[in-house]
């Protein structure tokens, strides 16, 4: 890994990106990556009961998260966005702590099922298992959740701050 992250640094073509904003998205990948690979070899020892894998997301949810303003955006996030969670600020403890369902995890207090991350200082909502809940109860084609165009329409009630919200989902 030494190799790759000097390697990286020493590149000359970074498509705009500092050096250090590369290594920091390699890093944040390879957290992802490597977390799945733990909560794996977790439900084969029977400590967790659920795992999905957002392996093969991972460049896309870091390099989105870089235009991204935590705590003031609005995240409604797709089960395999592993690395948009944690490259908006969640720790590699707290997908543990969900994964395993332990009280202490700070998403929902072990209630909800691995890999529905939340966190209320990043506004980063739990989101709901059912994938066709997310559809609009009112259209029959697939639109965003209903719940996030109400969440940029409540911020901008409260304060003069427009809010961005960013929804992933897959078709």
């Amino acid at each position: 890994m030494a190799t790759q992250e000097r390697e990286l640094l020493e590149a000359g073509d970074l498509a705009g990106l500092t050096p250090r904003q590369l290594l920091r998205f390699y890093r944040t990948m390879l957290t992802s990556r490597r977390i799945d690979d733990r909560e794996i070899n977790l439900k084969r020892q029977n400590k967790t009961f659920f795992q999905i894998s957002g392996a093969g997301h991972e460049a896309i949810g870091v390099t989105v998260a870089e235009h991204c303003r935590p705590g003031s955006d609005w995240f409604f996030l797709y089960y395999r966005d592993r690395a948009f969670a944690l490259a908006l600020g969640q720790t590699p403890l707290d997908h543990f702590l969900q994964a395993v369902g332990a009280a202490a995890d700070p998403s929902s207090g072990g209630r909800q099922m691995p890999a529905h991350w939340g966190n209320a200082e990043l506004n980063l909502p739990t989101s709901s298992s059912p994938t066709g809940r997310r559809k609009s109860p009112i259209r029959r084609r697939r639109t965003w959740p209903p719940w996030a165009s109400s969440s940029a329409k409540a911020t901008t009630l409260r304060t003069s701050a427009t809010p961005t919200c960013w929804c992933t989902r897959r078709p």
